[in-house]
């Protein structure tokens, strides 16, 4: 573990000692109270052994064609056609070590109407790949309002981002770290008609900002719902909702061509509240509509939506959720290309022993994605007319070009377990292990052959402890 590690371990340790033996409880340092405010330090430690840092494949290979230069003498000539096959991402491990600090400040009374606001910062140590080495910044404002028949709920939050990708993002340098920034607004109003009747509205703001010259396209979105309820019974709701939106992409890199805008509309009925005594959560279905104005009709889409989320209170140490989405979007990777993504987690929460301070968590998730036919331009090795090769002045195969769809889909399969230990209610540790599995299948051959996804699978490890409220 990196020496600035080891530090930030013992400076956890010897907090957490200082908070056992003194006289004064935890509360008194990490819950402070200043007239309407609460301020909330907070500071927590993990490390990651990762199996596979940079999401690579080591049996994905691109063949080098290329006739190497002889030379004899005064003489030179090209030698025969020869075939290099290059690893597009080797497979490596690394232990990831990030130390967080943060602080919470909560204005108003804790029942009421009030702000919360948070900041956070991670610093991210890689052990064998110190290049990569890099930091985090995190900011959150939420926000509740309640007056009479009228409720408000805000959240806003600004994150720095600073990530090795790979899988599905199809940003395939080895050892690149990618920056962005995202930026997500989403607020609810409601107004009580009477005790059975409500109207209610949502807006979100999304904004993903990469740095320039990465291979993914920027994108935002706006999107507006509006919706009414009404309950049949004291503790269940039934909704009827539309919502219209729109998606604006730009590009950051001259190999990824920007798509034009595109608008989505839909609606949906559903249903939330309590199901049964043990039963509880949130039902909706209908349709969404997405195009993208000025393109053919083949970039349109008509597709079913879902939205489920449902826990069950098997007993009073059990508890089993399960989330299952199904909506329309945009590639980051292609423009003009749409999506229809499903996903679903299902997971399973015990209780251990008689104090409730040890907890057992499984969970497995999957990703279904769908993208549309576009047609970009594929290289292709030229030829004469009598079917040879071609070759430049130094011997590297020539390439021409021709459109390929780019069509294709892809999966990811997740589970993890994990294991925490809360002997406070400022301090919890936990270890856990996950896996994910990432296969796509691109539908032309020819562009299948340039493995622009790389599919992987990769095993983590982790150990994390956290303090404060």
């Amino acid at each position: 573990m990196p020496l600035r590690s080891l530090k930030c371990v013992g400076i956890l340790g010897a907090f957490t000692a200082t908070l056992r033996v003194s006289a004064f409880e935890a509360a008194d340092i990490l819950a402070i109270p200043w007239n309407d405010f609460v301020f909330r330090p907070q500071l927590s430690m993990q490390s990651t052994f990762t199996d596979n840092v940079f999401y690579g494949n080591d049996s994905v290979t691109l063949p080098s064609i290329f006739r190497p230069l002889i030379i004899s003498g005064n003489t030179i000539q090209f030698g025969p056609i020869t075939t290099n096959n290059v690893v597009l991402r080797q497979q490596e491990s690394d232990l990831i070590t990030t130390v967080t600090p943060g602080l919470q400040v909560q204005y108003g009374a804790p029942a009421g109407n009030k702000v919360n606001l948070s900041g956070q910062f991670d610093e991210v140590t890689y052990l064998q790949h110190r290049s990569d080495n890099t930091t985090q910044s995190h900011m959150a404002i939420g926000t509740i309002f309640d007056s009479g028949a009228f409720s408000f709920r805000g959240n806003d939050r600004l994150n720095f981002l600073s990530s090795l990708l790979g899988g599905g993002s199809g940003y395939g340098a080895l050892g690149v770290l990618v920056n962005a920034r995202t930026w997500d607004d989403t607020y609810n109003f409601r107004l009580d008609l009477s005790d059975k009747t409500s109207l209610y509205a949502t807006a979100v703001h999304t904004d993903v900002d990469y740095d320039p010259g990465t291979a993914i396209l920027d994108f935002n979105t706006l999107m507006g719902t509006v919706g009414a309820a009404y309950s049949p019974a004291a503790k269940l709701a039934l909704t009827t909702e539309g919502s219209y939106g729109q998606t604006a992409v730009a590009g950051n890199s001259a190999v990824r061509e920007v798509g034009p805008h595109s608008q989505f509309m839909g609606v949906n009925i559903g249903a939330k509240g309590e199901f049964t005594p043990k039963i509880e959560g949130s039902v909706k279905a209908g349709l969404e509509f997405r195009d993208f104005p000025g393109l053919a009709d083949t970039h349109s889409t008509l597709s079913p939506v879902f939205d489920l989320a449902i826990t069950y209170n098997v007993t009073l140490k059990t508890i089993v959720t399960l989330d299952y989405s199904r909506r329309t979007d945009v590639s980051s990777n292609y423009g003009a290309q749409s999506l229809s993504a499903d996903s679903f987690t299902l997971t399973v929460q015990e209780s251990l022993g008689p104090t409730g301070k040890w907890i057992l968590t499984g969970r497995t998730t999957g990703y279904l994605r769908e993208f549309s036919s576009v047609q970009l331009p594929v290289p292709i090795l030229a030829t004469d007319a009598r079917g040879n090769l071609l070759f430049d002045q130094i011997g590297r195969a020539v390439y021409s070009s021709v459109s390929g769809d780019y069509a294709r889909s892809e999966t990811i399969i997740s589970f993890g377990i994990q294991v925490s230990y809360q002997p406070r209610p400022w301090l919890t540790a936990s270890i856990s292990y996950d896996f994910d599995q990432y296969t796509s299948r691109l539908k032309d051959p020819r562009v299948a052959s340039l493995h622009p996804f790389i599919d992987y699978v990769d095993n983590r490890a982790t150990f994390r402890i956290a303090i404060g409220f």
